[in-house]
């Protein structure tokens, strides 16, 4: 194992999400997504059959829990293998629609009244390209609209690759063996994942900005979005700390 942060590919959001990338994170399932999303305190203030947009929306499990609740979702990814598992499962087809886009460049008009983005699909890309696209979403939103960004907590993550830089465990047949770390200027954080099944191996990795509050709060600000609800700190809802291992935004149009 090194010790400094290997060179990876720019685009390596294009060959990590595939149906390995499920079993890696097999523990983000269908159940953790159901209890977050119930404890949102956000239900009273959106219509059923309103549209929302799911950015990023993976395997669908946010999809459906949403589709739940009675809105209509337009769930949005680049990763043609999460969207075919999607769509095998989707078991309220007439209320989401999957759609394979990048989140970079989504022609729409403002017909959402609530567009999530959950985690961690935020932070793949350069500075002016996250902030372009909350520029974007903005754009997006109905005048009372509302957009969750879910992003890890920089702090937590740092103490994390501090205190667990290199991991192994086994998945049914596939032997996961993942190291972090930070970039030079620590202001992302990289993975490299190494599979091992039946004698086959592969190499992926993921790489992620990492935003402070303060960061994050400019950048809102910077395309005309503005606190609705207190942000969040984890999945069960509690309140923002330093200490939180999430930070989850909850914005609007100003």
């Amino acid at each position: 194992m090194t010790q400094s942060p290997p060179e990876i590919p720019k685009d390596w959001f294009k060959n990590w999400f595939n149906d390995q990338y499920l079993k890696v994170y097999s523990h983000r399932n269908q159940t953790e997504a159901k209890q977050f999303l119930t404890k949102l305190p956000i239900w009273d203030d959106i219509d059923r059959g309103a549209f929302c947009l799911d950015l990023g929306c993976g395997s669908g499990r946010y999809a459906v829990e949403i589709a739940q609740h009675g809105l209509n979702v337009i769930a949005l990814d680049l990763s043609v293998p999460l969207l075919l598992t999607a769509v095998k499962e989707n078991s309220i087809p007439k209320q989401i629609l999957y759609v394979r886009g990048d989140m970079r460049q989504i022609p729409a008009k403002p017909v959402f009244s609530l567009i999530v983005s959950l985690f961690t699909s935020f932070g793949y890309f350069s500075d002016d390209e996250h902030q372009q696209m909350l520029r974007n979403t903005k754009e997006l939103l109905k005048s009372n609209g509302l957009f969750i960004l879910d992003i890890p907590n920089p702090k937590a993550v740092r103490k994390n690759v501090l205190n667990n830089r290199f991991s192994i465990r086994i998945e049914d047949d596939l032997q996961i063996r993942e190291e972090r770390y930070l970039s030079d200027d620590g202001l992302r954080v990289i993975k490299y994942i190494k599979l091992d099944c039946k004698g086959e191996s592969k190499e992926y990795y993921e790489s992620v900005r990492l935003y402070d509050a303060e960061e994050l709060n400019l950048m809102f600000d910077n395309c005309g979005l503005i606190s609705k609800y207190p942000t969040q700190g984890d999945y069960n809802g509690e309140p923002f700390n330093k200490e939180s291992p999430r930070m989850i935004y909850f914005t609007g149009v100003k």
